[in-house]
């Protein structure tokens, strides 16, 4: 995935040395060649079945009330139907899929109705703690509760990224003491290094997942280049799934202007975190990509296996039991549209805010 600098090869697999099942441990990626550090990529790491459960509610539930999406900011128009007994998707599937809906003459019907709130409309929505786009900021009285299912994936890769970055900054250390670069209190230094390496297997990495932003894609929808700086948790990283239809994500430098710019295609079950350096790298997202395209193949070692990936009963979560219609309906709309949750912590460990109902998973 991705583009490197001439003559470099930029794309390296990670072996993981921690042992744990609440830890992430399929294949993971990270970029070399100008990439800031600590952005990691886990191709193909959601089960099919977690895709469908994370699909169907950010469709039913996310973009629903007590959350807040981008339509509530706006008033409706007086030509507006506020509908409250039908949801978005109820209205979507009468639209889009009844078999006696004739589009082309409610295409040029000025009595079609106009609703409010439509898929057509909405571009992202959020859980737990709601960003004001407009203050640029968290309002710590503003929010909703966060889905246990978003918790529990996010915290899943959140303390595999923290993982990743413990065990490169040991290795740094040992490679350091080794090749004799450590200064006169170098044996101490690595005394406790050894310590720490003996004292515990898996160390403990907080992660509190606490605001979500579901973005919602159409064909014509891309983000321009940004980066998510607003968060007083700025050691935790930005966990982000792909649902639906491919894209092409951007991630550039800690400034707008660096280069390289490295494209990685991304497809649905496909896991990236931003951590470390990588956390306030800018990043973007290009338009989907059309139907059409033909898809690199993937190289079935290159990617997680059925058994390495993320599935409902791995996370210990019931599967909802959907209709055939229901299924249908879903896959309609995933082939049209693509869903990405990007899920954060807010606030340090210690802030005093932090609530009972905002779970902390740790790896023990």
């Amino acid at each position: 995935f991705g583009q490197c600098p001439p003559n470099q090869d930029c794309v390296q697999r990670l072996d993981m040395e921690h042992e744990s099942s609440l830890l992430y441990l399929g294949p993971i990626y990270t970029l070399h060649g100008g990439a800031p550090d600590g952005f990691l990529y886990a191709p193909n790491a959601l089960h099919e079945d977690l895709q469908q459960e994370l699909s169907h509610a950010a469709v039913t539930t996310y973009c629903e009330a007590p959350h807040v999406t981008n339509i509530d900011s706006v008033p409706p128009k007086p030509h507006e139907q506020v509908v409250h007994d039908q949801s978005m998707w109820s209205l979507w599937k009468q639209q889009e899929l009844d078999p006696n809906d004739n589009k082309e003459k409610d295409r040029h019907s000025h009595d079609q109705p106009k609703y409010y709130k439509t898929f057509g409309k909405l571009s992202w929505a959020t859980t737990g703690y709601h960003y004001d786009w407009t203050k640029r900021s968290y309002d710590e009285n503003a929010k909703s509760e966060m889905p246990p299912l978003m918790e529990k994936v996010s915290c899943l890769f959140a303390q595999t990224a923290m993982a990743v970055l413990h065990q490169q900054k040991m290795q740094e250390k040992e490679k350091s003491n080794n090749n004799g670069n450590s200064t006169s209190h170098g044996s101490n230094n690595h005394n406790q290094l050894e310590s720490s390496k003996t004292s515990t297997d898996t160390p403990s990495f907080s992660f509190t997942p606490s605001a979500s932003i579901v973005n919602y894609y159409n064909p014509k929808s891309l983000m321009g280049g940004h980066r998510d700086d607003l968060e007083m948790a700025l050691d935790k990283p930005v966990v982000s799934w792909s649902l639906g239809r491919p894209a092409i994500f951007l991630l550039g430098g800690l400034r707008k202007d660096d280069t390289p710019i490295f494209p990685i295609l991304v497809r649905p079950g496909d896991v990236m975190i931003l951590g470390g350096a990588s956390r306030l790298a800018f990043h973007g997202m290009a338009r989907l990509l059309p139907e059409s395209n033909k898809l690199p193949s993937v190289n079935p070692v290159a990617v997680a296996s059925l058994d390495q990936q993320v599935s409902l009963a791995s996370l210990g979560i019931h599967k909802t039991d959907l209709s055939a219609e229901e299924q249908s309906a879903l896959q309609v709309y995933l082939s049209q549209h693509r869903i990405n949750m990007n899920i954060r912590q807010v606030y340090p460990d210690d802030h005093h805010t932090t609530s009972q109902n905002e779970s902390k998973w740790r790896v023990k």
